[in-house]
């Protein structure tokens, strides 16, 4: 099921929301797999450019 967000003329479907989960499921693997040699500021880091990355491919849907 599509639907259309008010400011996006593109459609938002559920194919596209679940390769998005996957993206980030992705993504947050690797910042884990960063983590035990990190201290916790470069990991907020990290995790603030993942969101970043994250919400851009979401507007790009």
């Amino acid at each position: 099921m599509c639907r259309t967000d008010a400011h996006l003329t593109i459609p938002t479907c559920a194919f596209a929301q679940q390769s998005a989960r996957r993206q980030a499921e992705s993504l947050l693997g690797e910042v884990l797999a960063e983590v035990e040699p990190l201290d916790a500021s470069l990991v907020e880091a990290r995790v603030g450019e993942v969101a970043e990355e994250l919400a851009r491919f979401e507007r790009g849907r």
